[in-house]
Formats: structure tokens, sequence, C-alpha cells
């Protein structure tokens, strides 16, 4: 990362000097990097990306909406993965783009009525939606063989956690993946990734009140049987 940081603060990518960056994400080449920024607090995250060295900065093509806020939402777009064909899955909260006739703007969450991401993929220059629940699902990575997995808000009266999910590219096979329930002992479950082995996750698990999400790094084999003790009559969640 030393070229991003002499890049930005020679004002490179078309942003000012001390931007506020997050979540860079590496090609699976390692050829490229992708991130989000904005200049202030008042204007959306953007994605960018540039060469591994640091030149050809630019604001990804083909990804911003067409416009800055909607309905006082500020339409960010945040948390960019490469897949391993090249095509970048990233989280927004820009709402709905199925077509025409479905078309509207950015969400609240029901819950919190906070700005609701879901999660879209750029591909041939064309951004498609993959999710559309009123919770979010944010901080995408990837497995080895291609599949989604990513952060996922469970919320109802009563309850509230996030867990991890997994859903294939072509947007088909929503799925839990783990942390589903709160009998394992922490309510956030954020930031997953695939380790080597092909069948263990680490992430970071903590409380839901934590600041910045902090927590403790989790490791779990998940071939060793479920992750949750069983259900109480009429616990449908």
């Amino acid at each position: 990362l030393f070229p991003y940081t002499t890049l930005f603060r020679s004002g490179g990518c078309g942003l000012g000097g001390s931007p506020d960056v997050r979540t860079p994400a590496v090609s699976w080449d390692g050829s490229r990097i992708a991130f989000a920024a904005r200049n202030v607090a008042a204007e959306p995250l953007r994605l960018y990306w540039m060469n591994a060295d640091g030149s050809s900065c630019e604001a990804i093509p083909g990804v911003a909406p067409g416009m800055n806020e909607a309905d006082g939402i500020l339409l960010h777009d945040f948390d960019p993965a490469f897949a391993p064909d090249d095509r970048l899955v990233f989280a927004s909260t820009r709402g709905n783009i199925s077509g025409d006739s479905a078309r509207r703007g950015p969400t609240r969450t029901p819950a919190a009525m906070t700005p609701n991401s879901n999660l879209y993929v750029l591909e041939s220059g064309t951004v498609r939606q993959l999710t559309f629940l009123l919770n979010q699902e944010l901080s995408p990575n990837f497995m080895r063989d291609g599949r989604i997995i990513m952060t996922g808000e469970k919320r109802e009266p009563g309850f509230h956690q996030l867990s991890l999910r997994r859903q294939n590219l072509d947007g088909g096979d929503y799925h839990p993946l783990y942390a589903q329930r709160p009998s394992i002992g922490f309510a956030s479950a954020t930031e997953v990734v695939e380790l080597p082995a092909g069948n263990e996750l680490a992430f970071i698990a903590g409380p839901l009140d934590a600041t910045d999400g902090a927590g403790a790094v989790a490791l779990v084999n998940r071939s060793i049987g479920p992750d949750q003790a069983g259900r109480s009559a009429g616990d449908d969640r």
C-alpha cells in the first residue's frame, strides 16, 4: 500500500490531499487495487481502482449512480471485492435497479431506519443487482470456487444479528453460511474470508455495539458440525 499512500498525498485519482479511503481489495492476479473513497463526509463514497504500482488511478467507469443523493440518503458505493474472473462485486445504498417497472430509489432498513445496502456486480461495463432484501448485505468476499461470501443483517422485533451468507455470482443460491444464531456467543460476524483449507473461515466476531465494528478474529472449521443450538418451539427466525 505504499504507492497508494504516496498517490493520495500528491492528490492523485482526482481526490484531494487527505481523502477518506476505505476497504482496499486486490485482484486475484495481484495487478490491480480497488477501493472506496471520498473527499469530505458530505459526499458519497465512490469506487476507484489503480494498478498495483500506483499508476493509472481513476474512478471505476460505469459504477457510480447518476446522482449523489436521493430521498435524503447519500448513494454510497463501497466494500469492493474482485471475483476470480475479475468481475467486481460491491455494496451500495443506491436501491433497486432491476428494470424500469421496478425502479425505485434507496431504502432504509425497517428496524433502524438506516440506509440499506445491497450487493451489485460490475460486469462488461454494466452494474447488475445481486441482493434485494430490506436488511443490509455488505463486506463481500470470494471463495476459491467463485461463490460470494458476505455479511447479512437479520433483524426483527427482539432479535438483531449480523451473520454470514453465501451466494452464487449469477444471483442464485442465497444461503446461510455461519453464525446464524446467537447461541455461538456473539451477535456480529463480519469481514469473512475463506482460509486455504477450503472448509475453514476467518471473520471478526463481536457485539453489535462495538466501536467501528471491533471484535476478535474467529477461526471456524465448518466440517465439525452445526454452529447453533436447537430452536425453541415457535422460533422461526
